[in-house]
């Protein structure tokens, strides 16, 4: 299984992005800007492609399968990203929930100079819902491009 974030739309502050599972539109996602040097915290990933494991162990997985229960697996983790650790997608809203993660979200908004995804919870659920057995098969990709951001 393939999902695809296809970004076109870099502010400088924050990056919007198309994402899809196997072709078809799902939801928005939501990333910090890009830099040429890595900011700890405040910086996108590089675009590629990256193997999605389930991290079943840490802090945020923890705080997901208390918030979920049954339905949660483990967190959505990228592979073997150069200079990056610890790499999920997952919920929250903006800048600050991002820490170099893909956040997921049903609708895109301009506020205060940033782009802001809403409905991420609905979103990241439905997402989840739709990728995890393939994650769990050892199957599921991503792949990131920059379209025009």
């Amino acid at each position: 299984m393939l999902v695809t974030v296809e970004r076109f739309k870099d502010n400088g502050r924050t990056t919007l992005s198309l994402v899809r599972i196997d072709g078809r539109a799902e939801c928005f996602g939501l990333e910090d800007t890009h830099r040429d040097v890595k900011v700890d915290g405040q910086t996108r990933v590089g675009a590629g492609r990256y193997v999605v494991k389930l991290r079943t162990s840490g802090g945020m997985n923890g705080r997901y399968a208390k918030a979920l229960g049954t339905k949660h697996f483990g967190m959505l983790w990228l592979q073997d990203v150069p200079l990056f650790n610890w790499i999920y997608l997952h919920w929250g809203n903006g800048h600050a929930d991002t820490a170099g993660c893909i956040l997921l979200g049903t609708d895109a908004v301009m506020r205060d100079g940033r782009y802001r995804i809403l409905n991420s919870k609905v979103a990241y659920l439905a997402f989840y819902s739709k990728v995890v057995d393939a994650a769990k098969a050892g199957t599921l990709e991503i792949l990131i491009v920059d379209v025009d951001a």
